[in-house]
């Protein structure tokens, strides 16, 4: 019987065709994903064919929401520790094939076996890391264990989202950086200035860095202004800025802040800066960035809200309206939340 008379005679007989298994792998992988992982593992049991499927998935998300499937019902620490931790190792001893991102989120309950799983993937030519801290223990996280993420397997990654205190000197954090393209530094990330003294310069410039998103920044502080000047004058082919402020609510007081630099930023296009509130150091960083970037298409402004006065949102426009701009395309795009 030919493979069509075969087909039919299946249907009349109620027999229904398996269409999903004869699928290219890389359309089942996109199926997978859209399932929460546990899911998708459960496929195994499907059949034979199914088996190893789940385990050939690029993305491993093991977020807060992976953690709390986990530990559902589960009183005692110990079990609930136990869970986690055997749940993480199965999955990661179970994989096969490379693993483009990995999103790991780490409870504040949890002792610390985190450093042999992420040495794991970055042995599987990961491209994206994120690595997420419980709240309260990135309160209390006085340093974190990536230093050896100096190793050269860091070469193969390209996006890289830091919430956590490095407890390296600069030069390590800096080449740490080196091959990244997509970089987003928050949160305690900035605690790191604590400790360390800014060098002039970066050793090794930031060439693949395309996208730069720093997250509750203090631009009140002459610290974190000063890096992220380090950072644009070391990244020659930066095409997106983003700039998220810390809103000032300790009432630190604002000195004057200026930055002295004449580096020209070739190919940075596009600049969001949000939760501004007229301080001294953003209309600085503003200045410098309009007068450096000869092509830039749009600078996106936005006040941090209603609670900063109108007239302080006025005259921060007008002076911002005023700065020399170096593309005859840029143009200024002002919002209040």
């Amino acid at each position: 019987m030919s493979g069509v008379g075969a087909s039919i005679d299946k249907r009349s007989r109620g027999v229904k065709v398996d269409r999903i298994s004869n699928l290219p792998l890389d359309l089942i992988h996109k199926i997978l994903e859209c399932l929460p992982l546990r899911e998708a593992a459960k496929t195994r049991v499907l059949s034979q064919h199914w088996r190893y499927k789940w385990a050939s998935i690029p993305q491993l998300i093991l977020d807060k929401s992976f953690c709390k499937d986990i530990t559902k019902g589960k009183n005692e620490p110990a079990v609930i520790s136990s869970a986690y931790s055997n749940t993480v190792n199965n999955i990661l001893l179970s994989r096969a094939g490379p693993i483009s991102k990995f999103v790991l989120y780490v409870p504040s309950w949890f002792p610390g076996e985190t450093y042999m799983w992420i040495r794991h993937v970055f042995a599987n030519d990961i491209k994206e890391f994120i690595l997420e801290f419980a709240p309260s223990l990135r309160k209390n996280l006085p340093t974190c264990s990536l230093s050896w993420l100096r190793i050269e397997e860091t070469m193969a990654l390209d996006t890289l989202d830091l919430d956590i205190k490095l407890p390296f000197c600069w030069n390590e954090i800096l080449d740490f950086f080196a091959n990244i393209k997509n970089l987003t530094l928050k949160g305690c990330f900035w605690r790191t200035f604590d400790h360390f003294i800014l060098p002039e310069k970066i050793p090794k410039e930031l060439a693949q860095l395309r996208t730069l998103n720093l997250v509750e920044i203090s631009l009140y502080n002459q610290f974190q202004i000063s890096f992220v000047v380090l950072l644009l004058t070391s990244s020659p082919q930066l095409k997106l800025l983003s700039i998220e402020a810390k809103d000032n609510i300790d009432g630190i007081v604002h000195h004057s802040i200026q930055i002295d630099c004449s580096y020209i930023l070739q190919c940075l296009r596009k600049v969001q800066l949000f939760g501004l509130s007229g301080l001294s150091g953003e209309l600085q960083l503003l200045k410098y960035i309009l007068g450096h970037s000869p092509v830039l298409g749009n600078m996106t402004i936005e006040f941090i809200s209603a609670k900063m006065r109108l007239q302080t949102r006025y005259d921060f426009a007008v002076e911002a309206m005023q700065y020399r701009r170096a593309s005859p395309n840029a143009e200024i795009i002002i919002k209040t939340k």
